[in-house]
């Protein structure tokens, strides 16, 4: 596991292929769930959605 991989699954309890995933498919996924003999993706209440909350920022330029 790379410093990213786990730096990613320390903030949010999933690992990047989980985030590609759950974005490939648009439902909540991670492959940890399979060793609970649990679903790897669930859609519906539990799932979690995807939401893009950057802003663009333009600084104006000094002249």
């Amino acid at each position: 596991m790379t410093s990213v991989s786990l730096g990613t699954w320390g903030v949010t309890g999933k690992s990047p292929v989980d985030h590609a995933i759950s974005g490939a498919t648009e439902q909540d996924c991670s492959w940890m769930r399979l060793l609970k003999s649990d679903p790897m993706c669930n859609k519906g209440a539990d799932a979690q959605a995807i939401v893009d909350k950057s802003s663009t920022v333009l600084l104006e330029s000094k002249r």
